[in-house]
């Protein structure tokens, strides 16, 4: 289990900060593939559309709050792959300061299938490196 004592930022409080909103945490690369319905077990099911889009639940906070006019920062960590360089490139691309993102040698960035059904229903297969992890 991690302490968050241990966890130390050099980041100012209060009215001396030039942020609005400052995000830690995840985030990954999505697949998203489209089905015509949920396949059975050793089957086959040609795919309806299929994407590949950046994700996670606290970069695409901060993306949105930095869309919406919020002076935003996100903190988190890349591998050095090509998954963390695609979503480091998404990243760079938002009005958002990533000043704060670490490339860590050596380790496989976040990523995820995400079959999704004509319902919108979704299964999410996940891997992540656990030395992402703060």
């Amino acid at each position: 289990m991690h302490v968050l004592e241990d966890v130390h930022f050099n980041l100012p409080k209060g009215e001396e900060s030039q942020f609005d909103v400052v995000g830690m945490g995840l985030n990954a690369v999505d697949w998203i593939v489209q089905l015509p319905y949920f396949p059975q077990r050793n089957s086959k099911v040609q795919i309806k559309e299929f994407k590949r889009i950046a994700g996670g639940q606290v970069a695409t906070a901060m993306v949105l709050c930095g869309r919406y006019g919020l002076r935003t920062r996100y903190i988190g960590r890349v591998g050095d792959d090509e998954i963390g360089e695609f979503s480091l490139l998404s990243l760079k691309s938002e009005p958002i300061d990533i000043s704060m993102v670490e490339v860590i040698p050596g380790a496989k960035s976040q990523y995820a299938v995400i079959l999704v059904d004509p319902d919108g229903q979704r299964t999410v297969l996940w891997d992540r490196d656990p030395k992402l992890t703060y």
